[in-house]
């Protein structure tokens, strides 16, 4: 008996939701077309609620004219990967069930179970108009590199050049090289702080205290620059003299002490530091100029009609 009131239920769920769909099929309109493709106001809606969730809403341009400005750059770039995705599909290129699951693990990684699709429900996006913009950013991804791939040269000249136009974009800011003890309790970290004035080792203390990872090899946090830590740690640590050890400094993560161990200046690297940064930025330069040259012929040979009208009126 319960298993047929089950197979009832399914069935009305399933009537249900075909129901949906058709009504939101029926009510959607085309709000543009592309090489004979609809982009429909479901599609560009959708589209919407995920600018929401990247925290770029276009909702925020302001006066009426802006919006539909904002809307129309948004219709621009659907347009742009549609035509994108069609040269992909062209080319043949597709991915991989290991590169899909990979893409995922890197983007839900910090959401257990199924929190991840409650919160796009959340956000009002549709989880599987969500995981079909996954795929097709990793095509387009594949597609940029496998149009690129054979630009990979840099002359010397190029190097030295690109170093001599502007050198202080080689800046290296300040760094502090420091250790680290946290515990969990204020108490137990001004226990700590009166034994290493008495003279015990920050490093012993460390590696039998501290509650982070870093403990077991005495709290060395490495060389970093200011803004590379939370605020609280840099007004502490940038303001300490070398061999110095901090006050305590409560966070979300537990009571610190620190100890600053060495100081370096702010200094612009040498050509032979900044070699391999220069080549990756000439590469990626005329990779980017490369690819926009080939798309400019793709998107000159579309054929694409808009609809404005019906654009303004979408909210």
């Amino acid at each position: 008996m319960k298993t047929r009131k089950a197979y009832v239920l399914f069935l009305f769920s399933l009537i249900l939701l075909s129901l949906l769909t058709n009504c939101s099929d029926k009510n959607s309109k085309t709000v543009a077309v592309v090489n004979g493709k609809k982009i429909t106001t479901d599609d560009f809606r959708n589209e919407l609620a995920l600018r929401r969730l990247e925290r770029t809403s276009i909702e925020s341009a302001g006066s009426a004219q802006k919006f539909f400005e904002a809307k129309k750059d948004l219709l621009n770039e659907i347009i742009r990967e549609r035509i994108l995705l069609e040269e992909a599909k062209k080319l043949k290129i597709n991915i991989t069930t290991d590169e899909l699951n990979t893409e995922l693990a890197n983007i839900t990684g910090d959401y257990p179970g199924d929190t991840f699709k409650q919160f796009l429900r959340e956000k009002g996006i549709n989880y599987n108009y969500w995981l079909e913009k996954t795929k097709n950013s990793i095509v387009i991804r594949k597609l940029t590199a496998s149009i690129t791939k054979d630009i990979t040269g840099v002359s010397e000249v190029e190097i030295s050049e690109f170093y001599g136009k502007d050198q202080s974009k080689f800046t290296v800011p300040e760094e502090i090289h420091a250790f680290q003890i946290v515990v969990k309790t204020e108490e137990e970290a001004y226990k700590i702080l009166n034994e290493l004035r008495q003279g015990k080792k920050f490093e012993d203390l460390a590696k039998a205290s501290s509650i982070t990872p870093e403990g077991q090899s005495g709290g060395e946090m490495g060389y970093f620059s200011r803004g590379s830590m939370p605020s609280a740690f840099d007004n502490e640590l940038f303001k300490l003299g070398q061999g110095r050890i901090s006050k305590v400094v409560a966070s979300e993560y537990g009571y610190h002490i620190f100890k600053v161990t060495d100081k370096r200046g702010s200094r612009i690297k040498s050509l032979a530091e900044a070699r391999d940064e220069i080549v990756s930025e000439i590469i990626k330069s005329k990779k980017d100029s490369a690819f926009a040259e080939w798309f400019k012929d793709k998107i000159a040979k579309a054929k694409i009609e808009r609809n404005n009208v019906l654009l303004t009126n979408i909210k």
